[in-house]
């Protein structure tokens, strides 16, 4: 299954990928105001959603999507960039959400605004640091991870 309609969002980059190698349809790397519309646009063309995961890297906090389809296979990836650490929520979307993003708020500190949930998942409520938070000295350039993805110098170009 194509994912063209998410073409048609303004996104920051696209990229077909090679299912083989990447086990993903296409890739999609989103202003994080776009993150809703991708999901209603997914939920929409049948895609569920399999994970919410977050990267660390130099431009800031990377948050993953993952979408798939049981019909007709096409695992597409929508990412987006955030240099503050917090991204809208999905969970009213696809209410599977509700776990993965507080699991992402529980190790890496991420703010989902609209979770109507957001306690800790996994960890204490008295844990003091996300600790899967990394130094800013142990961060990549996104483009290591997503060579495709020739990030722009800062996020206020984005």
């Amino acid at each position: 299954m194509s994912a063209h309609f998410l073409q048609d969002l303004p996104c920051l980059f696209t990229a077909a990928q090679d299912p083989l190698k990447t086990g993903l349809t296409f890739s999609v790397l989103l202003p994080p105001d776009q993150v809703r519309e991708a999901a209603r646009l997914c939920r929409g063309k049948g895609y569920h959603l399999e994970d919410v995961t977050v990267s660390e890297v130099q431009e800031g906090t990377l948050v993953l999507y993952h979408y798939d389809h049981f019909d007709r296979p096409g695992r597409i990836c929508c990412m987006a960039l955030s240099a503050d650490n917090s991204f809208d929520s999905i969970a009213d979307i696809f209410p599977g959400a509700d776990w993965h993003e507080r699991e992402c708020c529980d190790f890496f500190g991420t703010a989902f605004a609209g979770h109507p949930n957001l306690i800790p998942l996994l960890l204490p409520p008295d844990a003091q640091t996300p600790p899967l938070k990394k130094q800013d000295g142990n961060k990549v350039p996104l483009t290591t991870i997503f060579p495709w993805a020739q990030a722009p110098a800062t996020l206020e170009e984005a």
